[in-house]
């Protein structure tokens, strides 16, 4: 989890870094078109949790797997309960990225709508 966060700061940091590096007002404009939005922010927040609560479902199973081979109710149980909370937190992920989609969709019609109406 770690891992991934500090790569991916590091290509922000690294985009931030070749964005300082210009001048003008080509840079300004670059600039705040890679600046991550507060949405942007919201719907990786998710997208990650979605994709981590999967994964570890995913790998729980092998635990319980495992689990069996020792006969080990007691691991079992846990492991299962485990990844019944795991599936549980990635149907919540997915019904709040559908909803998070949506409510993007909709203000990038808006916007799109109101520059209609400028023009």
């Amino acid at each position: 989890m770690a891992n991934t966060q500090t790569s991916t700061g590091g290509r922000q940091s690294s985009a931030q870094a070749k964005q300082r590096g210009k001048g003008g007002a080509n840079a300004k404009q670059s600039k705040a078109a890679s600046t991550p939005s507060a949405e942007s922010d919201d719907t990786y927040g998710i997208v990650s949790v979605l994709y981590h609560a999967l994964q570890g479902a995913d790998t729980t199973e092998q635990y319980i797997e495992d689990a069996r081979a020792s006969e080990n109710e007691q691991l079992v149980a846990f492991f299962t309960d485990c990844k019944a909370r795991q599936t549980e937190i990635a149907l919540e992920a997915k019904r709040l990225l559908a909803e998070q989609l949506i409510d993007l969709a909709e203000d990038e019609d808006e916007a799109a709508a109101e520059d209609d109406d400028e023009e």
